[in-house]
């Protein structure tokens, strides 16, 4: 399942995928068909939303029970700062555990680091 999690990821780099990302209303946000956030986590309001691939946050607001944003990946921020999801170049799992609620923490590395690590 860990090699199947990592050739995902690596295909979606390849893929280049366009990455969006705007600030929106908590609960215009939450509305979103597929948006993957914690459980029990606590977002500010407003929230930055982030998509890789798709039309983008604003179409998805617009339209926010459309069953395709679920072939997407839309999150709350997250940490994710490119423009294309080729930016790492490749992607490499180091570690998958068990954090509760059964939520699971993935750790990998990027670019140079995971080729470094292959």
């Amino acid at each position: 399942e860990l090699s199947a999690t990592q050739a995902a990821v690596n295909r979606q780099i390849k893929a280049d995928l366009a990455v969006h990302s705007q600030v929106v209303p908590l609960e215009s946000a939450k509305a979103i068909n597929g948006l993957r956030a914690v459980f029990g986590e606590q977002y500010p309001d407003p929230v930055r939303v982030v998509t890789v691939g798709g039309p983008g946050v604003s179409e998805m607001i617009s339209a926010p029970d459309t069953a395709d944003w679920r072939d997407y990946s839309v999150e709350f921020c997250g940490g994710t700062h490119i423009a294309r999801s080729s930016e790492p170049r490749t992607f490499v799992l180091l570690s998958e555990e068990g954090i509760g609620g059964g939520v699971r923490r993935v750790v990998g590395v990027t670019g140079d680091r995971a080729e470094a690590a292959q």
